[in-house]
């Protein structure tokens, strides 16, 4: 994580108040868009319980309670924000794509078919992607006490999250703006259009029988995204 990072020359992430977090070691000292540093990005998405920022107008520090939940969509921007870098930078700098492809290579299983050469073509593929509009979710749950310990209790028998679990399960397909219901087409020039592409070609090749019988049709989806406590701003010159 923090070789990623450090090779795509630190991530931006704007706020809108002094943010800390004394437990992990963040700081950010004012509002602004604040670039991080392998440990200090690794300090920002590990900030759960103790991430708090400096409220100017009460004059006081106020605590993120949503914990888990909020680092959680924290790491979702965050992860978006470190692709996009990777991407304009990757896309432009050899020298730059070179330590990206050797920090994966060292940080990440890949079976033999996943070559060097193959991670470059991906990337290429990808290097106009903008990855603001990649979609993100977050199992629902709910806080209680077992023993001695809070833990989160997932909830997923609503209409919600049985369309989230059936996009990841191959079992529906994601339906991006400007498609119908009925006749999706995508379009993959979009985040929201690769991704749907990607994941209504998984629900496809998933649904295709061995006998030779025409499979049932795919419900296609658009659940609507969860993020929970302090997330960073919309502010695309940000980057």
């Amino acid at each position: 994580f923090k070789e990623i990072v450090d090779a795509v020359g630190g991530v931006k992430v704007p706020f809108l108040y002094e943010t800390r977090d004394k437990k992990t070691g963040l700081y950010v000292p004012a509002p602004s868009c604040f670039e991080f540093s392998g440990d200090h990005a690794l300090a920002y998405v590990r900030s759960r319980s103790g991430y708090s920022y400096f409220d100017t107008a009460k004059n006081t520090w106020v605590s993120d309670g949503t914990s888990d939940l909020g680092r959680i969509s924290r790491q979702q921007d965050f992860i978006r924000r470190a692709m996009q870098r990777a991407l304009d930078k990757g896309s432009s700098s050899p020298k730059v794509a070179n330590q990206l492809l050797n920090a994966a290579l060292k940080n990440v299983i890949t079976d033999d078919q996943l070559t060097p050469i193959t991670m470059l073509q991906l990337a290429q593929a990808m290097r106009n992607l903008n990855t603001s509009g990649i979609p993100t979710y977050t199992v629902e749950s709910s806080g209680q006490m077992i023993g001695d310990q809070a833990v989160l209790v997932p909830r997923i028998q609503n209409d919600t999250m049985r369309e989230i679990l059936a996009l990841f399960q191959g079992k529906a397909s994601f339906a991006t703006p400007g498609s119908g219901a009925n006749n999706p087409s995508p379009d993959t020039t979009s985040a929201e259009g690769a991704m749907g592409a990607i994941i209504s070609t998984v629900a496809y090749l998933s649904a295709q029988p061995s006998n030779g019988v025409t499979p049932p049709t795919i419900p296609v989806v658009a659940p609507e995204q969860n993020t929970y406590g302090v997330s960073p701003p919309n502010d695309p010159s940000c980057r």
